[in-house]
């Protein structure tokens, strides 16, 4: 049985993306899902200030007394954008803030070619927004730059779907 948002979360922390307060409350919803193990009950009975060290330990030993898998290092950047990609076209992130969430990642991952297109799209949105004029996105205007954004996002999530459980 593996907690809601898990796979998220490593994708999170994997990225360096992730604070302790993040982790501990991942474990805490973990026990109310029903999981149980030493360390577990110890990661969500952490209170801040934290040992940023020992989030992390206890966050991996956790994981491996839950007997669940580590994400693979090269699933970290798909898993991330598929978490924030439905989180937006949930409505649960605006759409600013999701895109600079990718255009920022993006940057951090010495321009991976994969969070290319967001951060274009970033940067169009933003500039349709201040100056009313973009050259990151071919065709994309003020009154249609939502429309693109959700379209691909719903490609790319379609393209990339991650069988997982989060």
């Amino acid at each position: 049985m593996i907690p809601p948002r898990t796979i998220d979360v490593q994708a999170s922390y994997g990225l360096h993306l992730i604070s302790s307060q993040e982790l501990v409350d991942w474990a805490t919803d973990a026990i109310v899902f029903g999981c149980d193990s030493r360390n577990l009950r110890l990661l969500a009975g952490l209170q801040s200030p934290f040992d940023s060290d020992e989030v992390k330990r206890l966050f991996k030993v956790a994981l491996k007394e839950l007997q669940i898998e580590e994400l693979p290092a090269e699933r970290y950047v798909p898993t991330y954008i598929t978490s924030i990609l439905k989180a937006m076209l949930n409505r649960e992130i605006p759409r600013n803030e999701a895109l600079r969430c990718l255009a920022d990642l993006y940057t951090q991952q010495n321009l991976d070619r994969q969070l290319q297109d967001f951060s274009n799209l970033y940067y169009a949105k933003w500039d349709l927004e201040c100056y009313n004029e973009q050259y990151y996105w071919r065709g994309a205007k003020h009154s249609n730059i939502d429309k693109i954004i959700d379209k691909y996002a719903m490609n790319w999530l379609n393209e990339h779907a991650i069988k997982k459980n989060s």
